[in-house]
């Protein structure tokens, strides 16, 4: 006695045709963004140089050895390198939060899901994904 069943096929296709979209653009956006990276910090590397020029040449006529010039180099950047990486993890905590609570009610009238934020947030961060539990036996 069944007429029709729906199991939002088309809706399925939809959301892995999104999702392909996503990678491909994603990935092109990814390599765009490490030659950027890559300009950015070999210029913001010798501008430093160059403006601490002076700096340097007096440091190097009263005797300091090489390490001691570079020290201040290599904070300078860990801390930077360090904001770079703080900011953006809490920007995409946040993003993520949204998302979910918005997302989460349409995707389960499709028996779909995301996962929890309290998975999501620390795996994507540490650079890992979640693994999703087996529920198939």
């Amino acid at each position: 006695g069944i007429e029709k069943a729906t199991y939002g096929g088309a809706n399925t296709a939809k959301l892995f045709q999104i999702a392909r979209g996503v990678q491909t653009w994603g990935t092109a956006a990814a390599i765009l963004l490490i030659f950027v990276a890559v300009f950015l910090i070999s210029n913001t590397i010798r501008i430093t140089i160059l403006s601490r020029q002076r700096e340097i040449q007096i440091m190097r006529l009263v005797g300091a050895k090489n390490g001691y010039i570079r020290w201040p180099f290599f904070l300078e950047g860990a801390w930077i390198g360090l904001l770079g990486s703080i900011i953006p993890s809490l920007i995409v905590a946040w993003a993520y939060r949204l998302a979910f609570v918005s997302l989460t009610p349409s995707l389960q009238s499709q028996k779909l899901s995301m996962y929890e934020t309290s998975e999501f947030i620390p795996a994507i961060i540490e650079g890992s994904y979640p693994k999703k539990a087996d529920n198939s036996a």
